[in-house]
């Protein structure tokens, strides 16, 4: 499949910089990430310092469609993920945080 001009332009080695100085970013990264919310505590934690109460969270593995290249890889990530999500000491390894959170109610005068 040919590239177009705007997927090679926007692959050149110039627009990385560019980005970041477009954006006033130092360094590589245009867009750097940082994992501030990634762990229960750090939720609980958050929530409360912004005023909301923790309804629920979840942690769960996700299907393995990564590895979704040769049946067998699939089958090990399928079977790890089964073993993670059923086991409740193994829940620090599952990927994805779903937290639920509810701004609090004003108590009336």
């Amino acid at each position: 499949m040919a590239l177009s001009a705007a997927d090679r332009a926007l692959d050149a080695p110039w627009v990385s910089p560019l980005g970041g100085a477009l954006a006033w970013a130092g360094g590589d990264d245009v867009f750097p990430t940082r994992y501030l919310a990634n762990s229960p505590a750090a939720i609980r934690r958050l929530a409360a310092g912004a005023g909301f109460e923790v309804v629920k969270i979840d942690l769960i593995e996700g299907r393995p469609e990564y590895l979704r290249f040769s049946a067998p890889t699939y089958l090990l990530g399928w079977l790890y993920e089964r073993l993670v999500n059923r086991v409740p000491g193994l829940w620090r390894l599952r990927v994805l945080l779903i937290a639920e959170l509810r701004k609090p109610m004003p108590s009336a005068p």
